[in-house]
């Protein structure tokens, strides 16, 4: 047995000997050899090539193909960052040649045949790699247009819009439903994404021009532009408004949006006023006029607040000014959640917190 390992070790190495010495001899014959030269021996090498594969088996091509892949991966992990570049540079060039001279049948088919291939890789990958490619496309892409011109830019948009015109002319109904549906999705998860303050300042202003405002206030240091008054601001120092306090936590993480309750609270905002409101608000004759195109509530009489009793009576649940004498925090929150639906019980929880602490 130790034998015949031996003696295939040394058949295996014989033959690594043989390859390395045919490689030595065909890199210095193809040194000496002239482009014409070069030319025919890599059409006859082509045409060897399509011969054997077209004799060999849907097992054996698989098998060729994993091993092409072993060894274009052990190449491409030794090689530098420049001959990376390099052979990149090449890559391109040799596709961009080789497109020029097929026709546009068989453009057509080469990317229905990509498209099927895509298709069939992303079915066989996980959702963690699915992720991976989808931000490395996106960094790609960005990386690619910002290096763009104009000239690059305009053409590409331009081919991308007729593109998308050309693809839902040819639409069915079930794939333009589709297609909107994904797209409200997708506009749901962006808003949804975004803080308060993001939606708040981001308004595009581009193409607005004001001009800058090289003026400033010698007393109160107000930047103006040229054709304001002197006085505008400050009234040369007559007016002087002290500065605003900051907000006492949460509520301000709440309103800068650098908390994590900050994408709720916009939505429940008048929610959560109300459920902190002491006394009930009316009037003595109310009318709603909705023939308007918006309804406006209309006051005719007395405006007047209902106060209460401080303690509510022993049948009755406590509402309004009668929540801040219940004397429990926990049971406090749950009162003015029961009371007013749609609220945040944890939001309500520091908000009182804050009001209990704050008090001024």
């Amino acid at each position: 047995m130790r034998k015949k390992q031996s003696r295939e070790k040394q058949a295996e190495e014989q033959k690594s000997h043989i390859r390395e010495l045919d490689r030595i001899y065909r890199a210095d014959g193809r040194a000496n050899e002239t482009a014409e030269e070069t030319e025919r021996r890599r059409t006859e090498d082509r045409f060897r090539t399509i011969a054997r594969r077209n004799n060999t088996s849907a097992e054996e091509t698989q098998q060729r193909h994993f091993d092409d892949r072993l060894r274009a991966s052990a190449r491409r992990n030794s090689m530098t960052a420049e001959e990376t570049e390099e052979r990149r540079s090449e890559d391109r060039l040799r596709k961009i040649a080789r497109r020029n001279n097929i026709t546009a049948e068989e453009t057509e088919q080469r990317r229905s045949e990509d498209r099927l291939r895509t298709i069939a890789k992303g079915n066989n990958m996980t959702a963690e790699e699915t992720e991976e490619r989808c931000s490395d496309d996106r960094l790609r892409a960005i990386a690619r247009r910002n290096n763009e011109s104009f000239e690059v830019e305009s053409k590409r948009q331009a081919s991308d819009r007729l593109r998308t015109l050309n693809l839902r002319v040819t639409e069915s109904n079930e794939q333009r439903e589709r297609r909107i549906y994904c797209n409200s999705l997708g506009n749901q998860n962006r808003i949804g994404a975004e803080t308060f303050d993001a939606r708040r300042n981001g308004i595009q202003l581009e193409r607005i021009v004001i001009g800058s405002m090289p003026s400033k206030c010698t007393f109160c240091g107000t930047l103006k532009f040229e054709a304001d008054a002197s006085k505008l601001c400050c009234s040369n120092g007559k007016v002087s408004l002290p500065g605003l306090l900051q907000l006492p936590e949460p509520l301000n993480s709440l309103t800068e949006g650098n908390h994590p309750k900050s994408k709720e609270f916009p939505s429940m905002i008048r929610k959560c006023n109300s459920s902190f409101q002491m006394t009930p608000f009316g009037t003595s004759l109310p009318m709603l006029d909705s023939t308007v195109f918006m309804p406006t509530f209309r006051i005719q009489g007395k405006i007047y607040h209902k106060p209460g009793s401080l303690i509510s009576l022993p049948n009755e649940e406590a509402n309004f000014l009668q929540i801040y004498f219940h004397g429990n925090e926990e049971a406090e929150a749950k009162l003015r959640c029961k009371l007013i639906t749609g609220i945040t019980k944890s939001l309500i929880e520091s908000l009182q917190k804050m009001l209990h602490e704050s008090n001024h």
